[in-house]
């Protein structure tokens, strides 16, 4: 039986990208793709990261390449302000987008945006596009939408992570591949994700502070419902055999995490096992609660 597959993320750490080649494969599953920002004067994405040009992008590419990992550009923001829909900003990033899959062999981009998910499609018709989780696809007619827009694979909104049968519907009826996130740490439906989505994508291309901090929003209502923990939408590195008819392509978030988290994360999903504390592996606001208040 095909093992797992993995999108891995760079969180900027050359150490850590190491131990991502040493854990290339592992456990009979694999590492499929390693995801990282693309450069900020570019796109905006959902993870503030450290600056990135175009020459380091390409020098990343080629030691993940010659890895034997496929490279997924991050252009996942969901907000960039007023000149986000202008002809000149949209054909900025789609000839990026040509020039890094024709020239960088870069294989495959996460958008959030239907808009260039169009305009990518019809640049690189071969190019991977792979719906972000930030586009928040919960239902088929969304993801019906993306896939007729031009997208080949979906990340689905984590709501509908435990949902398996319309994950498995929208497989089989529309064709899309399922990358399912497993370790992000929001709440379940939580009333900031979509404002603390668009700050961080603006914090991603703007030079301003990080002003108030979602995370302890987030805990807070944790504290006044601790069940919340468990009515988040992670999925445990034991079940993912759970999910093998409908995919076995599983994405692990960490951009913004330290190489200990990161490294760690990848061995429990790869080894399908975690004798632990699963907060230990699980990023964004759940993590950081765990973190800070030791929660078991």
């Amino acid at each position: 039986m095909p093992g797992f597959q993995f999108s891995v993320p760079f969180n900027d750490d050359a150490r850590t990208l190491i131990a991502t080649i040493e854990m290339t494969r592992r456990n009979g599953n694999s590492i499929r793709e390693v995801y990282l920002n693309a450069p900020s004067d570019i796109a905006g994405s959902g993870r503030v990261g450290s600056p990135m040009s175009e020459e380091k992008l390409r020098k990343l590419a080629e030691i993940i390449h010659t890895s034997g990992m496929r490279v997924d550009l991050a252009m996942n923001a969901t907000c960039e302000g007023s000149d986000w829909y202008s002809d000149a900003h949209v054909g900025r990033v789609v000839d990026f987008v040509r020039r890094m899959h024709e020239d960088a062999g870069i294989e495959a981009v996460t958008i959030a945006n239907p808009f260039y998910i169009e305009a990518v499609r019809t640049a690189c018709p071969e190019i991977e596009i792979s719906v972000s989780v930030l586009s928040a696809v919960d239902s088929f007619e969304k993801a019906r939408a993306y896939a007729d827009a031009g997208a080949n694979t979906i990340t689905p909104d984590t709501s509908i992570n435990r949902n398996l049968s319309m994950l498995k519907g929208i497989h089989e009826h529309l064709g899309l591949e399922i990358k399912l996130m497993v370790n992000e740490g929001c709440l379940n439906r939580c009333p900031y994700r979509l404002f603390h989505m668009n700050h961080i994508s603006h914090r991603a291309i703007e030079d301003c502070d990080e002003g108030r901090e979602f995370s302890f929003a987030c805990g807070a209502l944790i504290e006044k419902d601790p069940a919340m923990l468990f009515r988040s939408n992670w999925v445990r590195p034991e079940d993912l055999r759970r999910y093998e008819d409908i995919t076995t392509y599983f994405k692990i978030v960490g951009r913004d995490m330290l190489r200990s988290r990161v490294v760690r994360s990848i061995k429990a999903y790869m080894d399908e096992s975690y004798d632990g504390n699963l907060l230990d592996i699980i990023c964004s606001s759940i993590g950081f609660y765990g973190v800070e208040k030791g929660a078991c």
